[in-house]
């Protein structure tokens, strides 16, 4: 990753969760409007901040998401 790409992901971090949506929002218009799946890609992830937004879904760490996929994994035999 380039140095300027760096210092904006360093930035973007010192964001609140609502500046960070929105600069999300903002990187995702930028892509071509012909750019497939965009539109379905764009639903689902407002769909998903209205969910944490609500409160009916949580964001887990990496770590707990592994051990749910091995957990799941296991489970199927």
């Amino acid at each position: 990753m380039s140095a300027t790409a760096t210092q904006i992901c360093q930035q973007f971090e010192t964001l609140s969760d609502d500046e960070r949506i929105e600069v999300l929002h903002r990187l995702w218009q930028s892509f071509p409007n012909d750019w497939e799946e965009g539109d379905a890609g764009l639903a689902l992830a407002e769909s998903r901040d209205a969910e944490l937004s609500a409160g009916t879904k949580k964001l887990v760490c990496e770590d707990e998401f592994q051990r749910q996929m091995k957990s799941f994994k296991a489970s199927l035999g």
